[in-house]
């Protein structure tokens, strides 16, 4: 068992969460319609920001610098850390469901109920507007913004570069894709379906690399900024772990029905998933075993999660209003002795030039 650092209750249950890179900023958002900043291991509140109503996504730049966040009041938002005022909005005349920024901070993407809008944070109007045949369920985009990622209800998988509003290609899955995620430099994306299958694609071709059928539908996948693992759950309670160049999970775990929401490190050395049905777990996983390193037991259904570049960090949010905030001392430890002199150089560059890649998804609950 590993105890939070801090925790903070809301006003409303949590939608999402997002942490910058070396886990000294966090934001928050949820059903009190509040978008909430947070600062260091002792949780100070910086400010708050009251929106017009429920704030269903949010998220933040690698430095932890820009914040953005997606509100039921029709609007977008975008901020710098150091004032709570937004820098500036966009009203998009229907809840901004879906919003997530670069690691460099230059570009936003945010998606609402059919569309998909593109900006620079430079201004308010968007570059580009797509609109899909149905629901956009998910979105993720590269460090440098340059290739965007998304997932429809009606089993697209679609895959944009930021020039242009048409995609480089589209891929129809077996049925919802839930779930997007895209590798640092946005060489590879990953995608989850409710047809029980986790897909792993190259940029350069809408043809899988490969696909993994598991027992149930898929809910979260991620993927680790070199792009080299990736993590995913699904309803019936797996977790599973691979390496892209192999479609056999290197290690799989049964943590109880409903993985809601799952976080990988940015050199995918830690693994944080959460689930709901009674269990309410937060798990931190190391990439050696399919062992725990530590679990908790929350308040209720775990909804969003986040894991900081090197792995110190973890931010989870429940549906029962807590925000927790833990430090991984303990599978720091375990991994650092376990690391070779490569492995450090591996993580340095993921943390000093890669930085975080960004995914938002529609969770569960929103979807029914």
């Amino acid at each position: 068992m590993n105890e939070p650092l801090w925790q903070y209750i809301t006003g409303g249950h949590i939608e999402s969460v997002a942490i910058s890179s070396d886990g000294e900023y966090s934001v928050v958002g949820g059903h009190d319609y509040k978008i909430y900043l947070f600062q260091g291991e002792d949780g100070t509140q910086v400010w708050n920001y009251s929106t017009g109503y429920i704030v269903r996504s949010v998220d933040m730049s690698s430095d932890g610098d820009y914040i953005v966040a997606g509100s039921s009041d029709h609007k977008l938002y975008l901020f710098h850390k150091d004032n709570k005022n937004p820098k500036w909005f966009f009203d998009a005349g229907e809840t901004v469901r879906l919003v997530a920024i670069s690691a460099d901070s230059e570009y936003i993407v945010a998606g609402l109920q059919y569309d998909i809008l593109f900006f620079s944070k430079y201004s308010n109007i968007p570059l580009w507007k797509f609109q899909a045949d149905s629901y956009i369920l998910s979105v993720a985009i590269s460090s440098d913004g340059k290739y965007i990622a998304a997932g429809t209800f009606d089993n697209k998988i679609y895959l944009f570069e930021k020039t242009s509003n048409q995609p480089l290609w589209n891929y129809t899955a077996g049925d919802i894709v839930l779930s997007v995620d895209i590798s640092s430099q946005g060489d590879y994306i990953v995608a989850g379906s409710f047809d029980n299958s986790i897909y792993l694609f190259n940029k350069n071709n809408n043809t899988p690399l490969w696909n993994y059928s598991t027992e149930d539908e898929v809910f979260p996948v991620t993927i680790s900024s070199s792009g080299e693992h990736i993590s995913a759950g699904n309803r019936a309670g797996m977790v599973y772990y691979f390496n892209r160049e192999n479609d056999t999970p290197i290690w799989s775990y049964y943590m109880g029905k409903g993985i809601s929401s799952i976080a990988i490190s940015a050199t995918g050395d830690y693994i944080v998933a959460g689930n709901g049905n009674s269990s309410n777990k937060i798990i931190l996983f190391s990439s050696n075993s399919s062992s725990p390193l530590w679990s908790y037991i929350a308040a209720d259904t775990i909804v969003t999660t986040a894991i900081s570049a090197n792995g110190d960090y973890l931010i989870v949010g429940d549906v029962d209003n807590k925000v927790y905030f833990f430090k991984n001392s303990i599978g720091k430890n375990e991994i650092n002795n376990a690391h070779n002199e490569n492995d450090y150089k591996h993580y340095f560059l993921a943390f000093l030039a890669i930085g975080t890649v960004t995914a938002t998804v529609i969770t569960y609950r929103q979807l029914r």
